[in-house]
């Protein structure tokens, strides 16, 4: 009840500030406690304002009751969902007349950011790349177990792990129980221009989550040409195309994911490139961050037609 005292308050903060410019729609950019500020904040602007919200997921959908999604769409203006895979989570939620206002406009990158790297001259063991928090979610610990079955098998290849969170210190012991810790490299937090270097010296990039939204580092891997291979679960089969771009693993299986690994790495270097190509080419059409910005504006001017004017009641 307290937390809800301070949303209310910056809901009010919020509202007189929006007040003070002319700004009568606001635009909370997840489902949690942002959107609870932004619903409580146009509700005190009363007639004429408005509110939406972009919809992130997973997060969210474990509790939907918690976060009041149904509620939040049926008050909503309209929602941005970055997947497919969102929207469907709410068309469930809410009734027919509800889902024309659920709007898909993917999750994008700088493209003039991230540059095709070559990799046709690579002469050393193969480099797995995965990026992400070491949180039991991101499914790191499987990568390991996936390096230790490649072992068995007599395949050589080097893992490298690039984040941190408090996993990190398991993530380690578990490396070393499986007698695999040479092979695991823990780069920890890096800055831009690092993780640029990581991105281009891999040779596949693997991200065995259980759950995720829309991940941005699968879009950068992608755009440096990293062919990838992933989870088949929630908006990454949006992004990643089977056999094309990438692979696509059942979540939480260790063998699969070595399968599939295997499978990147036995192929030739140039059908890896192929796969890099098209993965790059993928992201351009429908992931580059120009594209998916003009997108947002031509919702926003569609879905509230009085943002660049005036609406009821001389505001802006």
């Amino acid at each position: 009840m307290l937390w809800q005292l301070f949303y209310f308050g910056e809901a009010a903060l919020m509202w007189r500030e929006c007040a003070r410019r002319n700004i009568h729609h606001i635009h909370a950019h997840h489902a949690n406690v942002a959107s609870d500020v932004a619903l409580l904040a146009s509700h005190l602007g009363g007639e004429g304002w408005s509110w939406s919200f972009t919809m992130h997921g997973p997060t969210e959908f474990f509790d939907v009751q918690e976060h009041g999604l149904a509620r939040k769409v049926r008050l909503a203006r309209f929602v941005v969902c970055i997947s497919e895979y969102a929207r469907s989570q709410l068309m469930g939620m809410v009734d027919r007349p509800e889902w024309d206002k659920l709007r898909v406009v993917h999750c994008g990158v700088d493209l003039s950011r991230f540059e095709l790297a070559d990799r046709s001259t690579v002469d050393r063991t193969p480099e797995v790349l995965n990026v992400g928090r070491i949180v039991s979610v991101k499914g790191q610990a499987l990568l390991i177990e996936a390096v230790a079955e490649l072992e068995k098998r007599g395949i050589e290849v080097r893992m490298v792990i690039v984040g941190d969170g408090p996993q990190l210190p398991d993530l380690r012991s578990h490396a070393e129980r499986l007698g695999v810790a040479s092979r695991v490299t823990f780069a920890g937090a890096v800055g831009q221009e690092e993780i640029h270097e990581h991105y281009e010296r891999a040779d596949v990039f693997a991200m065995p989550s259980f759950a995720e939204g829309l991940p941005v580092v699968l879009l950068e891997a992608m755009a440096t040409g990293l062919p990838v291979v992933a989870s088949r679960i929630t908006g990454i089969p949006e992004l990643v195309e089977e056999g094309v771009t990438g692979l696509l693993v059942v979540p939480g299986r260790v063998d699969d994911l070595a399968d599939a690994l295997r499978r990147v790495l036995a192929a030739s270097p140039e059908r890896r490139q192929a796969m890099g190509r098209a993965g790059r080419e993928r992201v351009a059409k429908e992931f580059d961050l120009g594209r998916t910005a003009e997108q947002l504006l031509e919702l926003f001017a569609e879905m509230v037609p009085n943002a660049s004017g005036a609406p009821p009641g001389g505001g802006g």
